[in-house]
């Protein structure tokens, strides 16, 4: 959750895996315009319970889908915010979404870019009497605190992990809100199995995500660990004629993955 300008200079080389999240860092935000302050990290959770708006799903289907750009911005090409907007309304626009929308007196019209950040820090901000501080909230959504920001407000990894939970949309009544994102289970008493995985894996990620770099290595990884998971929801999901089912996911990576254990 950010501002639209700030998501559309996201770069890969300020993307990262750490622990069990991606972690996102900005060089400018709207409360350091200077970009004079530390370089904090935005926790980004999987969601294994909810496929459907799982970041790090998501994620992996876009590398796979449209591979990595060369020039290392996550969403190359030019007026990315138009893009956005119009892709947004043509979705906003269809007939069930329509219907939806008019059974709480909305239209198309009442939506625009920021609406997803408006909607995420009320969510956040109100959906449990137990969620993150409102200092958290404030920065993590880039709101200025004038007179006590990094002075006496200050940014803390523990109170972004927790608000980047809540965002994926974790069930935080549950211990279900502590969940770890898909991944492959590497552990076997044989060393030559654990070898022989790592390897398969290897192949399927150079095969996936031709020319990844290191620093997005375990991002693709995990991205096709979630692809993997959930294989069933995407195949009864997206169009028969997705551009995903002719990547080599569903292709030559088939067999090679088959047996590669996704817990």
């Amino acid at each position: 959750m950010c501002r639209a300008k700030s998501t559309e200079s996201i770069r890969h080389a300020r993307l990262s895996w750490r622990e069990d999240s991606i972690t996102i860092t900005f060089a400018h935000m709207k409360n350091d315009q200077d970009g004079s302050r530390p370089r904090d990290p935005r926790h980004v959770y999987a969601n294994p319970t909810m496929p459907e708006i799982c970041p790090v799903l998501g994620l992996g289907v876009y590398f796979a889908v449209f591979g990595l750009a060369r020039d290392g911005k996550l969403f190359p090409g030019g007026n990315k915010y138009s893009r956005f907007l119009k892709v947004l309304k043509s979705v906003l626009s269809g007939e069930l979404m329509q219907r939806t929308l008019a059974e709480f007196g909305l239209t198309a019209a009442d939506f625009g870019t920021h609406s997803a950040r408006k909607g995420a820090d009320t969510y956040v901000s109100s959906c449990s009497t137990s969620g993150p501080s409102a200092a958290a909230i404030c920065l993590r959504a880039g709101w200025t605190l004038p007179g006590v920001q990094d002075k006496y407000v200050r940014f803390e990894a523990a109170g972004d992990m927790v608000f980047g939970r809540y965002l994926a949309g974790l069930p935080f009544d549950s211990p279900k809100f502590a969940a770890l994102p898909p991944f492959f289970d590497v552990q076997s008493d044989q060393e030559a199995d654990r070898l022989e995985l790592r390897q398969r894996i290897d192949v399927a990620i150079k095969a996936i995500f031709p020319g990844v770099p290191a620093s997005l290595r375990m991002i693709c990884q995990f991205g096709l660990a979630s692809m993997l998971f959930h294989k069933s929801f995407l195949q009864q999901s997206l169009p028969t004629n997705h551009l995903l089912f002719a990547t080599p996911l569903f292709n030559t990576m088939k067999r090679n993955l088959s047996g590669c254990g996704v817990v």
